[in-house]
């Protein structure tokens, strides 16, 4: 009975420890779209990050530039297309690649994220990242990202997106 005043007084040094050491700055992203009637909005807090894209023709790209030290804890976009014919997503040496049929409520598991070599050759060591793709309504899906892909090293992801009625 002694060890549990013990414990909890650990773990509430521990979470304080882990608080001190979280940055505390906003995060800062801008967005640069390819041509096209495309809009893309960013609303930043101080871990998380949600992009919303408006995409006219249902083909699209943007590059997301972090402006701050670091990305998002938790990066969510809004992307105003669907069903996806195809999505992909780059940063660094890592490359997602999914898609959403319209029969499919939602798409939840592992996606194989390729690794680059230095060379540009494909690493044999790719990697499964939880990835969370969800319609919102009949013209939209949202997107959150695993944080693991997002390389710490990098300063830009790039986004490319086709929707299913091409």
């Amino acid at each position: 009975m002694k060890a549990a005043p013990l414990l909890w007084i650990g773990l509430l040094l521990a979470a304080q420890a882990a608080a001190a050491d979280r940055p505390t700055e906003d995060v800062k992203l801008e967005a640069h779209l390819g041509a096209g009637a495309d809009s893309a909005d960013i609303k930043c807090q101080q871990f998380a990050a949600v992009v919303t894209i408006e995409s006219q023709r249902g083909i699209g790209q943007l590059v997301l530039r972090r402006r701050s030290a670091r990305w998002p804890e938790k990066l969510t976009l809004h992307l105003g297309v669907y069903p996806l014919e195809g999505f992909t997503a780059a940063c660094g040496n890592r490359r997602l690649e999914a898609a959403l049929r319209f029969d499919q409520k939602a798409f939840r598991g592992k996606v194989p994220v390729q690794k680059l070599a230095d060379n540009g050759a494909h690493d044999p060591d790719s990697e499964q990242l939880p990835i969370v793709i969800t319609p919102q309504g009949q013209s939209a899906v949202v997107i959150d990202f695993p944080v693991e892909f997002l390389d710490a090293k990098e300063h830009e992801l790039r986004l490319h997106w086709v929707d299913a009625y091409r």
